[in-house]
């Protein structure tokens, strides 16, 4: 079973960025293909409505028929969690996070750059899901294929870890879900 969080955060990139796929591997070894193109099983959209669905009391917990989410058409893993885009506006660098968006600015704001030349041109877009309780982030520059895009994603991602980190300390722990 895949962690229900990665789900969520895998589900809110693949709903925002255009072109973009998830594969499921489910638990008896079928495969499931996510996307906007016609040989998709199902649309990023469907799948949104499923997952946010599953919240639900009474709702089947559709994490527990997953193994496995691979995130893949045009988002390329750039590593530790940020997915690299080029396209016909340059390359950007995408990551979800749990973290609310006024906490993701705030932690953005307060980020060190100062090694990495090039920062101030550098654009940052946050689409909020809150159905999803998650945050997508698109970094870009307008040299469109900066060789510090991905430092800088990284770091940005790196202050949204810790936003969950103290938010998932204070909160009590939840118990199990049942299984439906």
């Amino acid at each position: 079973m895949i962690d229900p969080v990665q789900l969520r955060l895998a589900v809110a990139l693949a709903h925002v960025v255009p072109r973009a796929e998830l594969r499921l591997t489910c638990h008896d070894g079928g495969r499931v293909v996510v996307g906007r193109h016609p040989s998709a099983h199902l649309s990023p959209c469907d799948l949104r409505r499923v997952v946010v669905a599953a919240e639900l009391p009474g709702q089947p917990d559709v994490a527990r028929w997953i193994e496995r989410v691979e995130v893949a058409g045009v988002l390329v893993d750039g590593g530790g969690g940020v997915h690299l885009v080029d396209d016909a506006d340059g390359r950007s660098a995408w990551f979800a996070t749990t973290a609310p968006p006024y906490r993701v600015v705030d932690a953005l704001e307060g980020a060190p750059t100062d090694d990495l030349p090039g920062v101030p041109d550098a654009r940052v877009v946050l689409r909020p899901d809150p159905e999803l309780g998650a945050t997508v982030v698109q970094v870009s520059q307008d040299d469109g294929g900066s060789q510090h895009l991905h430092d800088l994603a990284l770091r940005a991602l790196g202050a949204c870890l810790v936003i969950e980190l103290e938010a998932a300390t204070r909160r009590p722990s939840r118990r199990p879900r049942r299984a439906a």
